[in-house]
């Protein structure tokens, strides 16, 4: 407002030397207030568009009444006949808040009362058929659109929003040249043969429509070009947050809007999401968005909605408010018939003064397109997942969650290609669980199974790191080793998983004390192939189980002989002791006394 005010005070004490004035400025001729009434309303209804430099710009005819009252008109009745025109066409066709309302006559009362300022105070004659005189006026005309220029780069930095005051120079400039050429031809033609006014105007009026007609076949055209890239984009993208960003992008350039952003309801595709993308910033969610409630309802309308904040609706102009904009297309985005989100674009870039129906039913098109991939994208996704699951499954125990027999060959296979390429050194361990047999037989398979559960829980804890642990089925379990290690690396691994197991194992108030037989092989002293190497793991297992009280084995080629006729002595015990006598010769680990499992 304190611009506003300013430029007002400024045009008033301008236009002050003018009290009492009631002739033309320039020629004899005299036109009456009202004819620049009508001249300015319809300048300002009847624009064109043109295309510079991919930027939009709104250009009027509005230099040509302002050219013709410096000659021709009474200088304050020609200054109020231009508030009139502008206030009547503002209010009723744009609609603009009080504030922008203001601001825009306090800058054309400043366009007025700063050319018949410079118009009157360059010396020279002011008759038409001088040169001079056209060039008072073309000055006259640039001088009065700086005004403007000036007033709105005040006003849009004064709200932090970027400006371009080299580039808007250059269209006032082209556009005054134009125009104060224009009004000069018509000017002319008035003091000389009037009625050939007619003709010129004629002309210029075909040669408008002629223009607008050609550049709306070309928008159509490059829009059909640009709805085109857009659907091979979309359908070429797979993952849906891909086809939200391209989406985006694609939505900005094709409405030509400085920004587009998109909502997501919660029950769409997942958690309530927002993405925006302004100017030349990636996507982020850190735009401008709208309660999840205003939303909904926009979604709920059919087709594409083109809002802005100087419509009539409340509604309407609370979203572009909320958006920050001045005016917004809005579609939404559906899945399945049930709308999920919408897709928006805001701020028509240039000086275009608003998207048109056109945009929205472009807009509408582009949704459904979107909408479509999208949809794709979820699908994909959710098939990719289904995929992803079913290969962790293939590859994982389902009870204890490590990796199965399956996915420990395959990592086996994997460490000994590499092994064998850079000469490293790994090793590998199997593990069964003493005793499990008489747990589940005397505690049921309920508790069997949470026995194996909480060892693969402690020997992922005690592995060490970039090493796999594996149940291969029952109550074996496998370590693959990977982090360079030796013989004293493996003995010291086995002596932390007993110490990791030694803590007891708590079921319905019994205890269990869990104790295992582990077989270490090395990579590539031991064997240089899965087969071999597994095989001289279990060898070394079963010497540890046959060893009475070690419990941990790293393999030695002696145990090839010996390891069988031990475990031959222990079958033979088996068979020959009763089960008291071999719980004293094996100690088991566990046994049930007085309602609790101990050790022996």
């Amino acid at each position: 407002m304190a611009l506003s005010a300013g430029l007002a005070i400024a045009s008033l004490l301008l236009l002050s030397r003018f009290w009492g004035t009631t002739t033309p400025l320039g020629a004899d001729y005299h036109l009456p207030w009202w004819s620049f009434f009508v001249a300015f309303a319809a300048a300002e209804v009847f624009v064109f568009h043109v295309e510079l430099r991919r930027e939009a710009h709104t250009l009027t005819l509005s230099e040509v009444p302002l050219v013709l009252g410096l000659f021709f008109a009474n200088p304050l009745a020609f200054v109020a006949a231009r508030l009139a025109a502008e206030l009547l066409i503002l209010h009723l066709r744009e609609h603009l808040p009080p504030r922008k309302l203001v601001l825009n006559l306090s800058a054309f009362l400043g366009e007025c009362a700063v050319g018949l300022t410079i118009f009157r105070a360059i010396p020279g004659t002011h008759t038409l058929n001088r040169p001079l005189s056209w060039v008072i006026a073309l000055v006259a005309v640039v001088a009065a659109d700086g005004v403007s220029i000036v007033a709105v780069t005040l006003a849009i930095r004064w709200h932090g929003g970027p400006t371009a005051v080299g580039r808007l120079a250059f269209t006032n400039s082209v556009t005054a040249l134009t125009n104060t050429s224009l009004a000069l031809s018509a000017a002319l033609l008035i003091t000389t043969n009037p009625p050939a006014v007619i003709l010129l105007t004629t002309m210029a009026a075909l040669i408008v429509l002629a223009y607008r007609g050609y550049t709306s076949l070309s928008q159509r055209h490059e829009n059909l070009e640009l709805l085109y890239d857009f659907t091979r984009l979309v359908n070429g993208v797979q993952r849906p947050e891909a086809v939200l960003e391209s989406m985006l992008a694609k939505a900005r350039e094709l409405l030509r809007a400085e920004a587009a952003g998109i909502h997501l309801f919660a029950e769409g595709l997942g958690e309530p999401s927002r993405l925006w993308l302004s100017g030349e910033d990636p996507v982020t969610d850190n735009g401008p968005t709208l309660l999840d409630d205003v939303a909904r309802r926009l979604a709920a309308r059919p087709g594409a909605s083109v809002i802005r904040n100087n419509d009539r609706e409340a509604g309407d102009r609370a979203v572009a408010d909320a958006l920050g904009v001045r005016d917004c297309v809005v579609a939404r985005l559906a899945s399945g018939g049930e709308p999920i989100g919408l897709i928006i674009v805001a701020g028509r870039q240039g000086n275009v003064a608003t998207f048109e129906n056109q945009d929205g039913r472009i807009f509408e098109s582009l949704a459904n397109h979107a909408s479509v991939a999208l949809e794709n994208g979820r699908l994909i996704d959710q098939l990719h997942l289904q995929a992803r699951q079913r290969e962790h499954e293939s590859l994982h125990d389902p009870l204890t969650g490590l990796a199965n027999r399956a996915m420990f060959q395959r990592q086996l296979n994997t460490a000994i290609a590499d092994g064998k390429a850079n000469s490293t050194v790994f090793g590998v361990a199997l593990m069964d669980l003493d005793h499990f047999k008489e747990v589940n037989d005397t505690l049921g398979h309920h508790c069997g199974d949470l026995l194996l559960q909480e060892v693969g829980r402690r020997l992922t804890e005690v592995a060490p790191p970039a090493s796999l642990v594996a149940r291969l089925g029952g109550d074996e379990f496998s370590l693959l080793v990977q982090a360079g290690v030796d013989r004293r690396a493996l003995v010291e691994l086995g002596h932390s998983i007993k110490e990791a197991l030694k803590a007891p194992f708590n079921y319905e108030g019994l205890t269990l004390d869990i104790e295992a037989s582990i077989g270490f092989a090395l990579f590539p002293e031991h064997g240089s192939d899965p087969v071999t190497l597994l095989q001289r793991a279990d060898v070394a297992m079963y010497g540890a189980k046959a060893a009475f009280g070690s419990n941990m084995e790293v393999y030695d080629a002696e145990q090839d002989v010996h390891t069988p006729r031990r475990l031959t002595l222990a079958s033979e015990l088996r068979q020959a002791i009763d089960a008291n006598q071999l719980f004293l010769f094996y100690q088991p680990k566990a046994r049930l006394s007085d309602g609790e499992i101990v050790g022996a």
